[in-house]
């Protein structure tokens, strides 16, 4: 734990499955993660070396097996789920950011029929010029109407929930999307009404899914039977 031990902890990041905190290292901001398994870490490394020239996520610095950590790359911009949620944003713009990463990403795993799993707002950074893509130890084999389906769930159960803002952003991801690959729209339905069960079971809201259902149904992105 040779690099580890020469740092000082600035800030402890909001993560349930992990440890992750922003340290300084010789001056320098960077990000170490302590994964609660191996399996997490191997995952997330595996991503990311993969992408590293081809899309934009964090740089990796070390990676330590032994006590399960990485030290990576700390991205100053702002988490994309406070940047929705704030009014007189571009958000319309930065929906197509993250269409057109979703899809470089879906189309770089094509091949191997990857998603990048945990798809939701809290684990994207946009800054002025770049949007960038965090957390990949969910990352598995899927259809890419999986990660649409959660993201949109994501946008509209953030405060303030299923607004009429909400929904066009989703149809404008889903509709950019769209203009980049090809979407299965029954498959994403029955996706969508899966992801709102989940995230209302995950917080315990039996009210977000009754709620949720008659929003969805009212916009056409479920139908009345899933």
């Amino acid at each position: 734990m040779n690099s580890i031990k020469k740092f000082r902890i600035k800030e402890r990041f909001k993560s349930k499955k992990n440890r992750v905190f922003r340290i300084e290292v010789d001056g320098e901001d960077r990000v170490l993660k302590i994964f609660s398994s191996m399996r997490r870490l191997d995952r997330e490394y595996s991503v990311l070396r993969l992408l590293q020239d081809n899309l934009s996520v964090p740089s990796i610095y070390e990676i330590n097996r032994k006590d399960r950590f990485i030290i990576m790359e700390f991205l100053p911009g702002e988490n994309l789920c406070d940047f929705v949620n704030l009014k007189n944003r571009e958000k319309i713009r930065v929906m197509d950011r993250l269409a057109d990463w979703l899809s470089d990403f879906h189309s770089f795993f094509k091949d191997k029929h990857i998603i990048r799993g945990d798809s939701i707002l809290r684990n994207f950074i946009v800054d002025k010029e770049k949007l960038y893509g965090l957390d990949f130890e969910e990352s598995r084999i899927g259809r890419v109407e999986e990660d649409l389906a959660e993201m949109c769930i994501s946008i509209l159960t953030t405060d303030e929930k299923f607004t009429d803002e909400k929904f066009r952003l989703c149809k404008f991801l889903l509709e950019s999307y769209e203009s980049r690959a090809n979407l299965n729209l029954n498959y994403l339905n029955r996706e969508i009404y899966r992801a709102l069960i989940r995230f209302s079971e995950r917080r315990n809201d039996r009210n977000l899914r009754k709620i949720g259902l008659i929003k969805l149904q009212e916009y056409g992105m479920i139908n009345s039977v899933v």
